[in-house]
């Protein structure tokens, strides 16, 4: 159900907030970029963008590339995942948000360290290049070639605006919010849409409807970072954006998830097999769910076991923990100073 007590149901076309699997659509939008402004991944920061109008301490951005932005290796720290809004109030600006939110820890420099403030950071990238709202260009060229219509970065583009964002893991409805940054979980899409993202990415090696750089799309789809840390339970590492495991010989699939106050999210594409299989719910309670139906997918059509199923046999425990370290929290919108 969309909203369980205006007894709403949810359908392929209901829009829900993808939470981190923005930061896929977020990386094709920077390969795009790459290749029409001919930018180097690995050119540091400070050669090719104005840093002056940040209000921070520029020394240690300066040097950070595009590649370790997608990659999660600038050192840049996760940011403040409790910054909500009411999406009917003032909220900060992309550059105030920056500003706050931009702070490195050295002694994770050039190893991964999940940063949304670096994919956030990729979104004021391309709206310092191109002079153009990160949402219209993301439409332009991404969604709308892809035929994602009823998917946007803009909760007020949207044609029915859902009053909830989900529920928590006590099953307690939570408000429908917003975030002052867009590129690391702010796409809102539909299963219908969703659905023709993953057919893409599974036939992307053999039609590319995009035309993506085709060095770009070999480091977006082979890992990158290896030593993911505790993410590396579930897989081999990472690329540009997505996480990477390796199945077979030379066979392997990308995935990503996307989890946030009231809303879990994961796909899983199989490039070689073309195939794929997403996920969107709108409830903190779903992660077994996923872990359940990746593992009727895989055993479905014959592939090998995808890492993510071991989840199931840590269900029962996890929850407990899960529960203790999540239940008590109070999401509160933020105000804007």
């Amino acid at each position: 159900m969309l909203d369980v007590n205006q007894r709403i149901e949810y359908t392929i076309n209901s829009p829900i907030r993808v939470q981190s699997i923005s930061k896929s659509v977020t990386s094709i939008a920077i390969a795009k970029l790459v290749d029409e402004y001919n930018l180097d991944v690995n050119q540091p920061l400070g050669e090719f963008i104005n840093l002056s109008n940040l209000n921070i301490e520029k020394s240690a951005l300066k040097s950070v590339t595009i590649e370790e932005l997608l990659t999660h290796t600038s050192g840049l720290t996760l940011g403040d995942i409790f910054a909500m809004y009411d999406p009917y109030a003032p909220i900060p600006t992309l550059k105030k948000s920056l500003e706050r939110a931009i702070d490195f820890n050295s002694s994770m420099a050039n190893k991964f360290y999940y940063s949304n403030t670096g994919y956030n950071l990729l979104e004021w990238i391309i709206e310092q290049v191109i002079h153009q709202s990160f949402e219209q260009y993301v439409k332009n060229e991404v969604l709308d070639p892809l035929n994602m219509t009823n998917s946007t970065f803009d909760f007020h583009a949207l044609k029915n605006k859902p009053k909830l964002a989900g529920y928590s893991i006590t099953h307690k409805p939570i408000a429908m919010y917003v975030y002052a940054e867009k590129g690391s979980g702010e796409l809102f899409s539909t299963l219908n849409d969703m659905t023709k993202f993953i057919n893409y990415m599974s036939t992307i090696n053999d039609s590319d409807w995009l035309d993506l750089n085709l060095t770009f799309k070999t480091k977006m789809l082979q890992v990158n970072a290896e030593d993911i840390g505790i993410y590396n339970f579930v897989y081999d590492g990472y690329g540009y954006g997505f996480y990477i495991e390796t199945l077979k010989e030379n066979d392997f699939s990308i995935a990503h998830g996307g989890q946030g106050a009231g809303v879990m999210s994961h796909f899983h594409v199989l490039p070689n097999e073309q195939s794929g299989v997403v996920i969107l719910t709108n409830s903190q309670r779903s992660w077994p769910m996923i872990a359940h139906v990746l593992s009727l997918y895989r055993r479905m059509y014959g592939f090998n076991m995808i890492k993510m199923e071991s989840l199931i046999y840590i269900e029962a425990t996890s929850f407990a923990i899960v529960g203790c370290l999540v239940g008590g929290v109070n999401i509160k919108f933020k105000a804007t100073e």
